[in-house]
């Protein structure tokens, strides 16, 4: 009798690991899929540059934060220009395709979109970054400040300090390093605690219930979108110890 019960325990188990790997690589083919093949790559002095661009109108560099690339600067760009714009949408060094350098900083960062524009004929743009888009988005206002009409931070932590806040802040960075080197373990927490993955990423309780469906629809694209996460490493990684203030 126990024999059985534990060989039908076993054969569960089994189905279940089946069940959710099949899961698993569905949503990362589909994941891979959505960026495959859907950007323009320019060689540089600072190595390859993936971007996309749409719209029409006012020119608008959007920079992306933590995870994804060119994608969630998309995604940015439909839920706050619209078609109205005209958006350009860089993946930056490490992310996707565009190359990563060893040593590479933020102010090479913000270089690379000068030389991104000048090659697409744009003088000036209204710049908006996200998260962990803003250290080279501001080096960019600074660094080349006749080419920005204007300057959006969303969510962008750019300064350490010795403050409890900052350490928690780091605290919270680390961990979510931790999620980020792995694709299959980011994507079993975003199926299984989304919720305390948002409170991590900065969004307490609080925020979150206040919320409308569309808000809480592009949350869930966003950090659907930072799949596969593996692709944005490198990035991540090479870049941490000079900001762990805000993902």
């Amino acid at each position: 009798m126990l024999r059985s019960i534990l060989r039908w325990i076993a054969i569960g188990l089994i189905l279940a690991v089946v069940l959710v790997s099949a899961a698993y690589f569905w949503d990362m083919n589909r994941a891979y899929e959505r960026v495959h093949g859907m950007s323009t790559v320019m060689a540089s002095p600072y190595g390859d540059i993936e971007f996309t661009e749409g719209g029409s109108g006012p020119d608008v560099l959007v920079i992306h934060g933590s995870g994804g690339g060119y994608d969630q600067g998309e995604l940015l760009s439909r839920a706050v220009l619209g078609d109205q714009f005209h958006w350009i949408t860089p993946s930056r060094f490490g992310y996707l395709r565009s190359t990563f350098h060893e040593g590479a900083t933020f102010d090479d960062q913000a270089h690379a979109y000068a030389y991104l524009l000048d090659q697409l004929g744009i003088k000036k743009v209204a710049v908006v970054a996200l998260s962990h888009g803003g250290p080279s988005a501001l080096l960019f206002a600074v660094l080349h400040p006749e080419r920005v009409s204007s300057l959006t931070l969303i969510s962008c932590g750019v300064a350490s300090s010795v403050a409890q806040d900052q350490v928690q802040a780091n605290q919270k960075g680390e961990m979510l390093m931790t999620i980020f080197k792995y694709d299959p373990l980011y994507w079993a927490i975003t199926k299984l605690f989304k919720r305390q993955l948002m409170e991590l990423m900065g969004a307490n309780d609080a925020v979150i219930a206040s919320l409308t469906p569309g808000q809480r629809e592009l949350v869930d694209q966003v950090i659907d979108y930072m799949n596969p996460v593996g692709s944005s490493l490198i990035s991540v990684g090479s870049q941490v110890s000079l900001y762990t203030n805000s993902y």
